[in-house]
């Protein structure tokens, strides 16, 4: 009996296997097509949709059915098509002045999706096609958002991915004993994840949603700083009510970004901070509303791309300097010193005094990380408030703020009478 290398190919894999991502490579092939369709209704002379995009689809799945392994009539297939695509993009480039290789790149992933979809689970498939999509159907966002973009910020953070990848790599993993041992790999790491958090705010802060409503102003600003939203959102000449409300979804943005960074850096055993932090952070947000009359209130803030060069540094200089004065509080005075020092560091950017908690580079217990943690939010707020006071000249744009204030000394005194009983022995 003849062999018959196909045959044994489809004995290997199951019919109904194979029929289910036929349909599925046919489907998302289809919906790109259509998405093609409508995004060049339009033009003469266009590349191909739906119908198109289906037959190249079918093509490559049936190519690396008969032989997938090693995919040479796959490869052949892909050889061919792409020399029709060249002669298309010249066809059209010598004949219109708007043209590109989307609609060709498009082509070349829809051929792919065959041989995905049997090598990989059935959700890669679906997220490349997905992906593709959105990107295709996302040429007049990029292009809105590309003409706010300034050429300072794209020098910012081609220096920032320079000195990001190529200064990480050479800093020593080891504790340097300069006065204290410091993790200097750490630190820059703090340093690359919290601007690279605080950049992904700006974008949307700055470019992506400008002169937006009061509501979104305190979110965004209350991710990249809370107490830099506070002290320009006071200044506001707004309803002394609607900038309480803010104010507080400001802080309360604070506590779930803390509550990220912890978990990012502590793992599981972040769980009992970032529990009491959400707590905080859901208060907040209920002590926020209503939200209605929040959305109407156009306000930009005014903001630092947090990836310029002298920001990044600052950031690293200032965790050093918590680090150094964490430790030397802790050898000579006594952990019970660490809770002063939060309480201090709570007039600034707490974050460059809990990081090195959160990384380990100041070795103290969980319970003390979690009652420091909420002593510096604590002083943090309280200086908030004076922030607010001294811009708004009254004290009840704070009265919301004070109130969160309020559980979160009620959460200090708690967990240490009862901490123990949750998660072990309290400092």
């Amino acid at each position: 009996m003849e062999y018959c290398y196909v045959c044994s190919v489809i004995a290997e894999w199951d019919i109904g296997f194979l029929a289910w991502r036929l349909i599925l490579v046919i489907a998302l092939a289809l919906a790109i097509g259509l998405e093609q369709r409508y995004l060049h209704a339009e033009e003469r002379v266009r590349y191909g949709t739906d119908r198109t995009f289906m037959l190249i689809a079918i093509l490559g799945f049936i190519l690396y059915v008969v032989y997938p392994s090693p995919p040479v009539l796959f490869g052949i297939g892909f050889l061919a098509l792409s020399i029709i695509w060249s002669i298309f993009f010249w066809f059209k480039a010598t004949r219109s002045e708007d043209y590109g290789i989307t609609s060709i790149v498009l082509g070349m992933i829809v051929y792919s999706l065959g041989p995905l979809s049997i090598a990989y689970p059935i959700w890669i498939t679906v997220a490349v096609a997905v992906l593709a999509l959105l990107i295709a159907q996302s040429k007049p966002w990029f292009r809105q958002v590309a003409s706010r973009l300034s050429h300072r910020d794209f020098v910012n953070l081609a220096v920032f991915l320079i000195i990001a990848f190529l200064v990480l790599p050479l800093l020593p993993k080891e504790p340097v004993n300069i006065i204290v041992p410091i993790n200097l790999y750490n630190a820059w790491i703090a340093v690359i994840v919290v601007s690279g958090l605080s950049f992904a705010t700006y974008i949307i802060d700055r470019y992506i949603l400008p002169g937006k409503g009061l509501i979104l102003s305190a979110v965004l600003g209350g991710l990249y700083s809370s107490t830099a939203t506070v002290w320009v959102l006071s200044r506001r000449d707004f309803p002394t009510e609607a900038l309480s409300r803010s104010l507080v979804l400001a802080v309360s943005m604070m506590y779930f970004r803390i509550a990220v960074l912890a978990v990012l850096f502590m793992g599981d055993s972040a769980l009992p901070l970032f529990f009491l932090l959400i707590i905080l952070f859901i208060a907040g947000l209920l002590l926020s509303l209503p939200w209605k009359d929040l959305y109407d209130k156009k306000i930009i803030l005014p903001s630092q791309n947090p990836l310029e060069l002298r920001s990044a540094l600052a950031f690293g200089l200032l965790y050093i300097v918590f680090s150094v004065v964490s430790y030397l509080a802790i050898t000579y005075a006594g952990i019970e010193s660490l809770k002063y020092v939060a309480f201090v560091a709570g007039s600034g950017d707490i974050t460059t005094f809990l990081l090195p908690l959160y990384q380990g580079q100041v070795t103290v217990d969980l319970n003390t990380v979690v009652l420091v943690t909420l002593i510096a939010t604590a002083s943090n707020n309280l200086f908030k408030i004076l922030y607010a006071w001294y811009n708004s000249g009254t004290l009840k744009i704070s009265v919301r703020v004070a109130i969160l204030t309020g559980l979160n000394v009620l959460l200090i005194v708690g967990y240490r009478w009862i901490g123990h009983w949750l998660f072990g022995s309290v400092a």
